[in-house]
């Protein structure tokens, strides 16, 4: 640490500046041809990296015989499929920047995705064509569409990418440039409080991550996060490179019974998981800990992890290492993170990740001291491209010196660990004051029965917000009320801390890209607030 900035390990780049994410591929596909890549649960299919590259390098030169060269963006809205890797690795050694989308958006969410990136290209999964050749009219543009799943009448299908070229092996990956500048990716950016912004990543910021990993561990790894979560969009790269993974891949949604039948059935020692989806197992009621005696390394990321979670997690696999990430999409994830041995206390997401610098920014806008809490700000080891389309966001992404700004308050400890503490987004006034929807929700997460719970603030003329908690509660505490939440919160905090908003029940949480979005939740709240108000004047 030096003039207040902490700075991860240094690891040296391990490629070429002017090497692509797609040549990488290309070249490591290669080195394990008989190596299992790939296992589709679902269609109960596999690919070793003899076939997937053979499938890219034919994916690549069928679009440049249709016409797609590097540059040329390229949507793809695709659940985890068989093919859907060598769709990714093929536009990558095209050097097609790829913007993937989540196949439950819905038109509006595609075309206000789609109307920043003006993709040339399609890729899609045949059950939402209709909303995507919606939405490209709507916006006038006549991208190709090609889909994949089941083929449509008069729509191109996947199968004529996948055929033969008779010259794959003449194939070479076009010369990018400065791998610095030049775009691999525009993910959606994670935020949970407002519409999405494209991400633009460089094949450097994804080059760079893979030059941290350490590549010798057999991993055969489960996540259940598709291509549009960043982290699912790499770990489809990031399996290329690793010489002896093998990633397990289905396109259905999380659930505890499901975790526990793939990990039995693919004998899988890595589980990355969403902190909520740790949080739904850690409270299965028929749990048995022996199903998971294969798994050597538990990963969360893609969220807090509170202290609570961590104390069930150890109570309840205490031989088992949990691996916390910390992370943003625009610093192409990982700021900080815990390492298998580590001593996990308190609040902390770990050290400073590699090839990462971190600063914490005090209320005189400020960097701060060891132990003094402000905004985390941090730099990865090539800087952001910024948002797609969006110049006003983008400047406002970053400080002067490039470092990012997390939104994130937090401070760094004597010992290098990041503490995260709360959300700037996520204060909210109430009559003057400042109230933090975290310190709510970590109350109510502690009452035995709350699954998951979300804080927002319902409008209000006089108070400015009304804070309100909208749960789900596990179906074995029917007992469990509004008002006793109230109550229970009542006994925490005063007066403005408090849940005049209400509590209310439901069903399950919106949740996209692994996080609750509190936007959709509000609404929730909102609607019923509203209701009560009105049956009450009744």
């Amino acid at each position: 640490m030096a003039s207040l900035v902490w700075e991860g390990l240094k690891i040296p780049y391990r490629f070429s500046h002017n090497t692509s994410v797609g040549a990488e591929i290309l070249k490591r596909l290669s080195e394990t041809p008989e190596r299992v890549l790939n296992i589709c649960y679902d269609e109960e299919t596999s690919m070793t990296c003899h076939e997937t590259r053979l499938s890219s390098i034919r994916i690549a030169q069928n679009l440049s015989s249709l016409g797609f060269q590097s540059e040329d963006i390229v949507g793809i809205i695709c659940s985890n499929t068989t093919y859907l890797p060598a769709v990714v690795y093929g536009c990558l050694m095209l050097g097609m920047p790829i913007n993937p989308l989540d196949v439950g958006f819905k038109k509006d969410d595609i075309k206000h995705m789609f109307s920043q990136t003006k993709p040339k290209l399609v890729i899609c999964d045949s059950n939402v064509y209709e909303a995507v050749k919606l939405s490209l009219d709507e916006m006038k543009n006549d991208a190709l569409i090609i889909t994949m799943r089941e083929p449509i009448n008069g729509v191109k299908f996947v199968d004529e990418l996948l055929s033969t070229t008779e010259v794959e092996d003449l194939f070479e990956v076009p010369h990018l440039g400065d791998a610095k500048q030049a775009l691999a990716a525009i993910l959606c950016s994670a935020g949970t409080t407002g519409l999405s912004k494209g991400v633009c990543i460089s094949h450097a910021n994804i080059l760079s991550q893979l030059s941290t990993y350490d590549m010798s561990f057999p991993f055969r790894s489960l996540n259940f996060s598709p291509i549009y979560w960043s982290i699912g969009f790499l770990s489809t790269i990031f399996t290329a490179f690793k010489p002896r993974d093998t990633r397990i891949m289905t396109c259905q949604p999380f659930s505890v019974n499901l975790l526990i039948y793939l990990i039995q059935k693919y004998e899988i020692n890595v589980f990355m998981a969403a902190p909520y989806q740790l949080s739904l197992l850690l409270q299965h009621s028929t749990l048995n800990t022996r199903n998971f005696d294969k798994v050597l390394l538990f990963y969360a990321i893609g969220g807090f992890v509170s202290e609570k979670l961590r104390k069930q997690f150890e109570a309840k696999f205490p031989k088992h290492p949990l691996i916390i990430g910390y992370g943003m999409t625009e610093a192409c994830v990982t700021i900080a993170v815990t390492g298998p041995s580590d001593d996990i206390k308190g609040l902390t997401v770990g050290k400073v990740a590699p090839n990462v610098e971190v600063k914490v920014i005090g209320k005189n806008n400020r960097p701060v001291d060891i132990g003094i809490t402000g905004e985390i700000f941090a730099k990865p080891e090539f800087p952001f491209l910024g948002y797609y389309n969006n110049q006003a966001a983008t400047d406002n992404a970053t400080d002067d010196d490039g470092f990012l700004r997390t939104g994130d308050v937090g401070f760094i400890d004597e010992d290098g660990y990041v503490f995260l503490i709360d959300r700037k987004k996520e204060i909210m006034k109430y009559k003057g004051y400042q109230v933090s929807t975290t310190e709510i929700e970590d109350v109510i997460k502690s009452i035995e029965g709350v699954e998951m719970v979300c804080v927002v603030g319902i409008p209000d003329k006089v108070c400015t917000n009304l804070p309100a908690a909208v749960i789900v509660k596990n179906p074995e505490f029917e007992d469990l009320s509004e008002q006793f939440i109230k109550d229970y919160v009542a006994e925490k905090f005063p007066d403005y801390n408090q849940l005049h908003g209400g509590v209310y029940f439901v069903e399950e949480l919106p949740i996209e890209n692994d996080k609750i979005q509190k936007r959709f939740v509000k609404v929730i709240a909102i609607r019923e607030h509203n209701r009560l108000r009105y049956e009450e004047e009744d």
